[in-house]
């Protein structure tokens, strides 16, 4: 069974610059560089955040790591497997035990890992994120992606918000109690990729500060600073060197522990309980912002 999103890895055009901007404004710490890939943390754990340099010196989602449970990580392959996943391929990755790559629909590179290593290095302090908090892919058919979700990786639907043509966002959440609203999110697009990442603080204060210090660099924000509905959280969206949008913000609710969550529902994209219960709108750049994958896959080779 899958119990967290571990992290996330991207190729980047410059691994120096998209290090020292998560470093710098978003508050993570550098681990660990092996040649073209650094590993970076918020925390104890070896690494919530993978970054590879591109070849092609363009920004890519490479995978998305999902812990499970240990001693499940074969009945995990499987289980994907049979819901449509392909070609499995254990490798190996600092920080980890056991993994495996697997080829999702749509070319999605899911890696299933038991256990991560735990890092001894002094706390980073208010200041940094407490955690990776959730992705959000883009998809070009939501629900069948969503059915992957549920069938192949055991997630839950929390919530999802549509228009007159259908779902535009889903969320689902780790089958665990006190899991976050949603571990992955989905949002309707033309090429499947990766639209934002979200790093969750210990304090109001803390994202404030982060939000100043990005602003105050001449940047913009991409939307924010608000309250979501469906998932009660504070938010605002900064964008790194390479053009992916990241979440910064707190106050989730928990699957079964926060009394607001009664079951999924649905929503009209544009119903503030939905998206911002303090009025604004999405604007038009969130909803088509994304990077694409890393390695397409056709679909001759799923």
């Amino acid at each position: 069974m899958i119990q967290r999103i571990g992290h996330v890895a991207l190729e980047v055009p410059s691994v120096a610059d998209a290090a020292a901007f998560y470093c710098d404004f978003i508050g993570l710490r550098l681990v660990e560089r092996v040649e073209d890939t650094a590993y970076l943390s918020c925390n104890d754990r070896h690494h919530e955040l993978v970054l590879e340099q591109s070849s092609a010196g363009k920004s890519g989602l490479g995978h998305v790591g999902l812990e499970v449970e240990p001693g499940t990580l074969d009945d995990c392959v499987a289980r994907a497997l049979g819901a449509g996943a392909t070609s499995p391929e254990e490798l190996a990755e600092p920080g980890v035990g056991r993994a495996v790559l697997l080829t999702a629909p749509e070319g999605f590179q899911i890696k299933l890992f038991e256990e991560m290593q735990s890092v001894d290095v002094p706390p980073l302090g208010d200041a940094s994120p407490e955690r990776f908090g959730h992705l959000n892919l883009t998809t070009t058919d939501i629900d069948a992606w969503g059915a992957f979700l549920e069938d192949g990786l055991g997630f839950e639907l929390s919530d999802r918000a549509s228009d007159g043509t259908g779902t535009v966002i889903s969320w689902y959440h780790c089958p665990v109690t006190g899991a976050d609203h949603h571990g992955i999110a989905n949002t309707r697009s033309a090429q499947p990729g990766l639209h934002h990442i979200k790093w969750e603080y210990r304090s109001v204060a803390a994202v404030v500060d982060v939000v100043d210090k990005y602003c105050e660099s001449g940047r913009t924000l991409v939307w924010g600073m608000g309250r979501h509905g469906v998932d009660r959280s504070l938010f605002s969206y900064v964008e790194d060197p390479a053009g992916l949008m990241n979440e910064v913000g707190l106050g989730m609710l928990k699957i079964g522990e926060s009394a607001e969550w009664t079951g999924p529902s649905e929503y009209a994209i544009d119903d503030p309980r939905a998206v911002n219960l303090w009025g604004a709108t999405i604007p038009e750049p969130w909803l088509v912002h994304g990077i694409p994958l890393a390695k397409a896959v056709t679909a001759s080779s799923m």
